[in-house]
């Protein structure tokens, strides 16, 4: 091959190779910027006066950030009361729960939803899926603590969360990004 053709044959799979580069972090950004499904449900049970309850799958990769987002809530508001229930799918053993996830958020209670059976009557259907109840019960925002798959940092669903908690006006819902919650990988 001249030597000419070959620089054209080497730009050509530089370029092919470059592209592709770019076309799969363009898709590994689409797919962390996606939220996952939500669903309509009941309020989950709560205790007193602002209740944030957490479902989360305890073996997804992106419930590192949510939890640490609700960290960071639990800081900025002591007097909510925190719940991460842990979602165990149907056919885990018992223990499988039991993960870095169950002692992320210091001063939080913690339960396994064995099968989802509450994350399914309260419509988490996403890991990471949070839900602020007043203490009448009262349903004032669900969705995420997350801006994206996997990464910390200011959100909607935390500006949404305290501003509701300073008696203001927000958003009631938020995307939520995660792992479906009856996955048991």
């Amino acid at each position: 091959m001249p030597h000419t053709a070959r620089t054209v044959a080497s730009v050509l799979l530089a370029g092919l190779w470059l592209g592709g580069v770019a076309g799969g972090f363009a898709a590994w950004e689409a797919y962390d910027a996606t939220p996952g499904p939500q669903a309509a449900g009941a309020a989950p049970p709560t205790g007193p006066a602002w209740a944030l309850t957490f479902y989360a799958h305890p073996h997804c990769p992106c419930t590192r950030a949510g939890l640490a987002e609700l960290a960071e809530l639990a800081r900025a508001a002591p007097e909510l009361d925190v719940t991460v229930v842990l979602v165990r799918p149907a056919g885990a053993e018992p223990g499988w729960e039991r993960s870095p996830a169950w002692d992320a958020v210091p001063g939080a209670r913690v339960r396994c939803d064995a099968d989802g059976a509450e994350a399914a009557r309260v419509g988490a259907v996403t890991s990471g899926h949070a839900v602020l109840t007043d203490g009448a019960g009262r349903v004032a925002f669900r969705g995420g603590l997350t801006r994206a798959r996997g990464r910390v940092g200011e959100s909607p669903g935390r500006r949404a969360v305290l501003a509701i908690l300073a008696g203001g006006e927000a958003p009631a819902e938020a995307p939520v990004y995660g792992c479906p919650l009856t996955d048991d990988r």
